[in-house]
C-alpha cells in the first residue's frame, strides 16, 4: 500500500481495513487502532 500511495495509485484501504471496522461495528467491538490507521492513511493520501 505504501508503494501505491507513493505512486499515486488507488489504495486498498476498504478491502484491507474495511472488514475489520465493519465487523467491529456489527458486533459492538471497538477497533480504534484500525480506525485511526485508516483515517491517518486517508489523510496522507488526501482522501475524504
Amino acid at each position: 500500500m505504501q508503494k501505491d500511495l507513493a505512486a499515486g495509485r488507488p489504495l486498498e484501504l476498504d478491502a484491507i481495513g474495511g472488514p475489520i471496522v465493519r465487523g467491529g461495528e456489527r458486533h459492538g467491538i471497538d477497533v480504534p487502532t484500525t480506525a485511526a490507521l485508516i483515517a491517518a492513511i486517508r489523510a496522507k493520501a488526501g482522501e475524504c
